[in-house]
């Protein structure tokens, strides 16, 4: 829903105002219908200094946040909420933080309650990736806690499984993960 390319020094912010992507319609359409996309509520690429605080974001329809090479980015004070659903409808691939060929990433003092993997660390899929070939670097992870929403088995942190351009020195610390499949995994292909 919200969108920016080659932007600097973007501040999101607001007294925990609330940004809800309607992602049960999209998660419906998904079951039925092949889409050709679905929307991440904030996407930033090539961007520097861009800054997502303070604010409650809800049911996007694919990730939450995702960051395509872009740097210098703050992430604190972040609520993610994906409301509990009724089978068959399934909030599929609703991440919460995806720094993606991205560096110098902090996300912070935030809470996910995610339908899928809190926060990916990714850098690019297949061929893509490695044409493109930007590795994601220096992320931080810390004080974050961590519930999966009701039937959800993903992880609180991912590195991969999209990582063609390579991922290196990624920090997590004082994470609390009260409910996720696993609490930290790297996802590699075979």
């Amino acid at each position: 829903l919200l969108y920016g390319r080659g932007l600097e020094n973007v501040t999101i912010t607001g007294e925990n105002g609330t940004l809800d992507g309607n992602g049960v319609e999209w998660w419906k359409r998904w079951l039925k219908e092949p889409l050709y996309g679905r929307p991440h509520l904030i996407e930033f690429e090539l961007s520097k200094g861009i800054y997502v605080r303070n604010v409650t974001l809800k049911n996007p329809g694919f990730w939450t946040v995702h960051l395509w090479r872009c740097e210098y980015v703050t992430v604190q004070f972040l609520t993610i909420l994906v409301v509990p659903w009724d089978p068959p409808v399934r909030p599929t691939n609703t991440d919460g933080v995806n720094p993606d060929s991205s560096k110098h990433v902090l996300i912070e003092d935030s809470y996910f309650e995610t339908g899928d993997d809190a926060v990916a660390v990714k850098s690019g899929w297949d061929c893509f990736g490695r044409e493109v070939g930007v590795p994601s670097e220096n992320i931080t992870i810390r004080r974050i806690v961590v519930r999966q929403t009701r039937g959800c088995n993903a992880a609180g942190v991912t590195v991969g499984s999209e990582m063609s351009g390579g991922v290196r020195d990624v920090l997590v610390e004082d994470v609390l993960f009260i409910h996720a499949g696993v609490a930290v995994e790297i996802k590699v292909g075979t």
